[in-house]
């Protein structure tokens, strides 16, 4: 009688299911929920047999494992939501209110594909963008062609104000293009182009976003060396190689790189090195010893004020490594 009843209810929540639109999670939710109804029957009908009883306890598991990753997803009440919701995701709710209502912080990170195309394509298309379309394409990251294009609108939206800091590029590789991740994950997509851009640009940064940016234009050097050696049966590793590749090193290391373009075109490598204006860096880079040696905050270029470290690489860029590490280690010693 129990598995019987177990049975009519399942077939219940499916057929109510059937023609809702998100039908496709809650039947599978309903299957889940049969089997830890079913099982539980048997096991009680049976409490000597062990091995039905873990069965059970298995399926009880997987039953509560679903509940809470669409929870985590979609928030406490997603049950309800999705029993109630005319959208196949009722996440995409949010799509309609925010394109046919007024635009609004924190559209939800659940939205379907569908959603976020639609979303994307009202923002692509829309006269003016507004802060709230900022903070959308950094959750929603889908990427358009059309949506891209509008960078420079959208970096207009930014605390720096269209400068090309790290937010900018931030923007650029993980909103803008349609990128998972955080943090620094965005310098991993920087083009050679973007690295000097960010160089030159009136803006701080990081000594981890630095040391990405040696290692990106270590990397390319290298790369093209490697593929130039090999074409003359050279060797492409060992003491030889090394030499070869030393001046590379060497003028990365160098106060705002200098030297790098003609060292890479002595040896004949394909990487173009634009002549670049440091004067903003070196600005930056002022400002950031001045306060680091007061222990106290600088002035962006867009007003901001941050604490010294979040400029200790423009320093690093500025100085060269060698005189980074003398001026840091006078300023341990003064402490």
């Amino acid at each position: 009688m129990k598995l019987q009843s177990t049975i009519i209810t399942v077939c219940l929540v499916l057929l109510l299911t059937r023609h809702s639109p998100g039908a496709p999670i809650l039947a599978q939710r309903a299957k889940l929920e049969g089997a830890r109804q079913e099982t539980e029957s048997a096991a009680a009908a049976t409490p000597a047999n062990a091995e039905l009883a873990a069965v059970a306890a298995d399926k009880v598991q997987a039953l509560a494992g679903f509940d809470a990753a669409q929870a985590a997803k979609f928030g406490p009440s997603w049950l309800t939501r999705w029993q109630n919701s005319k959208h196949e995701n009722p996440d995409d709710e949010a799509v309609e209110i925010y394109i046919n209502e007024r635009p609004y912080l924190g559209v939800p990170v659940g939205i379907s594909d569908a959603g976020r195309k639609q979303l994307v394509d009202h923002l692509a298309a829309k006269p003016v963008l507004v802060a709230e379309d900022l903070e959308t394409v950094m959750i929603v990251r889908f990427h358009d062609v059309a949506l891209a294009s509008r960078i420079e609108e959208f970096a207009a939206l930014l605390p720096s104000r269209g400068i090309r800091d790290t937010g900018y590029f931030r923007l650029k590789h993980l909103g803008l293009l349609g990128r998972k991740g955080n943090g620094f994950s965005w310098t991993q997509h920087m083009t050679t182009e973007d690295w000097f851009d960010l160089a030159a640009a009136d803006a701080p940064f990081l000594p981890v976003v630095f040391t990405a940016m040696r290692d990106h234009l270590l990397a390319h050097a290298a790369r093209l060396l490697i593929d130039k050696r090999n074409a003359t049966g050279q060797p492409v590793e060992g003491p030889e190689f090394e030499a070869a590749i030393a001046p590379v090193v060497a003028a990365l290391g160098a106060p705002k790189f200098g030297g790098l373009a003609s060292v890479v075109a002595d040896l004949g490598l394909d990487l173009e090195i634009p002549a670049m204006d440091h004067t903003a860096q070196e600005k930056v880079a002022a400002a950031v010893e001045s306060a680091a040696a007061g222990k106290t905050k600088f002035t962006t270029a867009w007003g901001a004020q941050l604490p010294y470290q979040d400029g200790l690489g423009s320093v690093m860029f500025v100085k060269g490594e060698a005189a980074y590490t003398a001026w840091r280690d006078r300023l341990l010693v003064n402490r």
